[in-house]
């Protein structure tokens, strides 16, 4: 295995930089709808140039799916198993820290509900696998195939 590459200070700059633009975006576009939303406002609300955004993203729809990626993996994040718990209380609490991840995040969860399938296809697409993947580990922690259709 190749020893790994320490980042520079640019790189590091420009990896945060990334990371606190798609984070601006979520929080935008779980508030607002996609039309609604202007480059320039995602710029601001990150403390970064307007012409950034294309430098990372290269359009609206490129931030947009990449914040659409970031928050699936919040809210996968949110749904987790403690291995140290019975499997009926695990369930219990990735529930919980689920529905906790979604209460304080009220514009994601609006989002999720009344976008469905008529939002953004790849956008959906990345909510429906993260979706699958809570599923499939939730049938794993019962010890059910997933890929049954019964």
């Amino acid at each position: 295995m190749a020893p790994t590459k320490k980042l520079t200070a640019r790189a590091r700059q420009a990896m945060e930089t990334r990371q606190r633009i798609v984070a601006a975006a979520v929080r935008i576009f779980s508030d607002t709808t996609y039309d609604d939303v202007a480059v320039g406002d995602i710029a601001k609300a990150a403390g970064v140039a307007h012409g950034l955004l294309f430098h990372y993203f290269g359009s609206k729809r490129g931030i947009y799916l990449e914040a659409m990626r970031g928050a699936a993996e919040q809210l996968a994040a949110a749904f987790v198993f403690q291995p140290d718990l019975p499997p009926v209380e695990q369930l219990r609490q990735a529930m919980a820290s689920h529905l906790r991840y979604l209460a304080d995040n009220p514009g994601l969860a609006k989002r999720l509900v009344l976008g469905g399938r008529g939002a953004d296809p790849e956008a959906w697409e990345v909510f429906e696998a993260a979706r699958w993947r809570a599923v499939e580990a939730t049938a794993e922690l019962f010890g059910v195939d997933a890929g049954r259709p019964a």
